[in-house]
């Protein structure tokens, strides 16, 4: 699983149909992997940190293959210099077997 983060304005699951020699304005500036942890109590918690963005206004969002990305039109993260930003994802139901 990984959290990526895209340029504000950017939808995390577009088609990524880009002409040749063109950047794709939807890509990713960041990504970072997502880590589990075991707490005290036996349950897991999952954790990821993105480090060295300026300050500004960006979209984040998660996924666990690198291409369905959750929330699929993402969520806002506002950066402030001197500040930490903390954005939670909820991590999709996994399919019944």
């Amino acid at each position: 699983p990984s959290v990526y983060v895209f340029p504000e304005g950017a939808e995390p699951n577009a088609d990524g149909s880009e002409e040749e020699g063109m950047d794709d304005p939807n890509d990713s500036i960041a990504t970072a992997m997502v880590h589990p942890q075991e707490e005290a109590d036996g349950s897991t918690t999952y954790h990821y940190a993105v480090g060295f963005l300026l300050a500004g206004t960006y979209n984040t969002a998660f996924t666990c293959d690198g291409a369905a990305f959750e929330p699929a039109a993402g969520k806002e993260a506002i950066i402030v210099v001197g500040e930490t930003t903390t954005v939670d994802f909820e991590a999709p139901a996994e399919p019944a077997q």
